[in-house]
C-alpha cells in the first residue's frame, strides 16, 4: 500500500540533507573534548623541555585543514550516502 505513494526525491537535495546531518553530528559530537586543563598542562612539559615543532616545508596552512575536512570528508560521506539512496530507493531496509 505504502509503494502507490513512492516519492522521488532529487539527487541534489539528498546531498543537502546528508551534508547538513554530517555537519550536525560533527558540531554537537558527544565524544568528550580536551579541557583546558589538559593543554595548560601540556603547553608547561613543552616549555619546560624546550620544545621545538618541526614541521615539514610541504605541510599546508593550518586553514587548510578548516575548509579542507568539511568539504572533502563531509562533502565525499553525503555524496555516497546520497548514492546508496539513489539505488537502494529507500533511506532504511525495514
Amino acid at each position: 500500500t505504502l509503494a502507490r505513494f513512492s516519492l522521488r526525491i532529487p539527487f541534489a537535495a539528498n546531498v543537502i540533507f546528508f551534508y547538513a546531518f554530517n555537519l550536525k553530528s560533527s558540531l554537537f559530537s558527544i565524544l568528550p573534548t580536551s579541557d583546558a586543563k589538559e593543554t595548560s598542562k601540556l603547553t608547561k612539559d613543552r616549555e619546560d623541555r624546550e620544545y621545538t615543532k618541526r614541521i615539514p616545508t610541504w605541510t599546508p596552512p593550518g586553514i587548510a585543514f578548516v575548509f579542507g575536512w568539511p568539504l572533502l570528508t563531509f562533502g565525499l560521506r553525503a555524496f555516497t550516502a546520497a548514492m546508496i539512496v539513489q539505488q537502494s530507493g529507500r533511506y532504511a531496509t525495514p
